[in-house]
């Protein structure tokens, strides 16, 4: 975006909405602290100088959105909706009355990472391994445990109280994300 477009206010509160946008369009509960702890936003700003649209500097900011999400988390519908919802919430931080002209001057590109080719914490992640990483936790705080990892794929579920369980493979398989 460009330097200086939005107070840092402004920026902090966009920031929540373009988070709980994407999120909602990939699934997840609302309001979810588990999914957010996994999704990163990072802003980018650009000198005002230095922001060219036609070959002359632009007097109006300019803002450009580049997700990157694992392949199968939005299909066609969803992201339509992410990027007209996204540039709604551009706009309305900027104090700007929508009107197409003024969306306009905020791209959205959206990445599709190949399924296979996310990777975190040192191994792969399909996208139903998100999905089921982040319900498993969600159920897990609910119920005030914390999962401990186990050589051999098998966790150890530590409650509150200090009881221990044993999930595995098996019993994982058949949670829903």
């Amino acid at each position: 975006m460009t330097r200086g477009a939005l107070s840092e206010a402004k920026m902090d509160m966009l920031a929540r909405d373009l988070t709980a946008i994407l999120l909602a369009h990939q699934g997840a509960r609302d309001g979810s602290a588990i999914a957010r702890s996994i999704t990163r936003l990072e802003v980018t700003e650009l000198d005002p100088t230095r922001s060219y649209v036609g070959g002359r500097v632009s007097d109006a900011p300019c803002y450009r959105l580049t997700y990157t999400v694992p392949g199968g988390a939005l299909n066609e519908e969803k992201k339509r909706s992410l990027v007209e919802k996204s540039t709604n919430a551009i706009l309305a931080a900027e104090g700007t009355p929508y009107s197409e002209e003024e969306a306009y001057r905020v791209w959205c590109l959206i990445n599709e990472v190949p399924d296979g080719n996310w990777a975190s914490a040192g191994k792969i992640w399909r996208w139903k391994d998100i999905m089921r990483w982040v319900v498993r936790r969600e159920i897990a705080a609910r119920r005030g445990e914390r999962e401990v990892a186990k050589p051999g794929g098998e966790r150890e579920v530590a409650a509150q109280g200090g009881e221990r369980r044993r999930d595995s493979e098996r019993h994982r398989k058949g949670m829903a994300a």
